[in-house]
């Protein structure tokens, strides 16, 4: 038989335990979801009556998208992402916008869409306000609908030497949000050679490594400005 000491330090430890567990979800999952969620059915209903309705209205046009399988799983999947964004604020503001754009067409989301979710989910406040700060530098996209930045740019006059190309160009020019979009598929990089003849030199190589923001970067600027205007409030 264990000492009633053992015993007795067992059934503290699952006491404790369970205390905590109470704790961190009252005080931690259960108030950080809240806050997110409320953020997140705010505006999906500003977006879907063109103005912050009242309590009843939000509840009834809530009722009608249960009732339907295909809008109730997108909710769902909107929600589950909202519970889970590192954003506590824009992220679920950003979410429950394209999600009433494609719940009012009757449509799913689209590769962009999903693009645009993807980072509302996956990026901080702070990272995604410093993303509209670098996008809104780059002034307006070129006829892809895409943004263009030169990394760096090395020149090379001799076959032997040793072409150097540096490894985290994009955390060293944007932040950390960089990597993280590449990720998602919305940033890319790209390295090119191009041969050119120099007076005194003669043939060289220069090597341009550049970043390209792709097609949604422009939607996703605009969506960060329009809905981060009371973050601190």
């Amino acid at each position: 038989m264990e000492p009633i000491s053992v015993i007795a330090t067992g059934y503290a430890t699952d006491k404790l335990i369970q205390l905590a567990e109470r704790m961190v979800h009252t005080h931690v999952i259960e108030r950080w979801t809240r806050k997110r969620a409320i953020e997140f059915y705010r505006y999906f209903c500003i977006s879907l009556f063109a103005e912050e309705p009242d309590e009843g209205k939000c509840q009834d046009l809530l009722n009608q998208l249960l009732e339907d399988d295909t809008k109730s799983e997108i909710l769902f999947e909107a929600y589950r992402l909202v519970c889970l964004a590192k954003s506590k604020t824009i992220g679920p503001r950003i979410i429950a916008v394209v999600v009433a754009a494609i719940i009012q067409r009757n449509g799913m989301a689209n590769g962009d869409e999903e693009i645009l979710l993807a980072a509302a989910e996956t990026l901080s406040d702070d990272e995604l306000l410093s993303f509209s700060v670098a996008v809104k530098e780059f002034g307006e996209p070129n006829e892809k609908e895409e943004f263009e930045e030169i990394l760096e740019a090395r020149q090379y006059y001799s076959s032997d030497q040793k072409i150097k190309i540096s490894q985290g160009a994009l955390v060293e020019k944007y932040g950390n949000w960089a990597e993280k979009m590449k990720a998602l598929g919305l940033i890319s990089e790209t390295v090119m050679e191009n041969i050119f003849e120099h007076a005194l030199f003669g043939s060289g190589r220069e090597i341009v490594r550049s970043a390209h923001f792709h097609k949604p970067s422009k939607r996703l600027m605009e969506l960060i400005d329009r809905l981060s205007f009371d973050i601190n409030n």
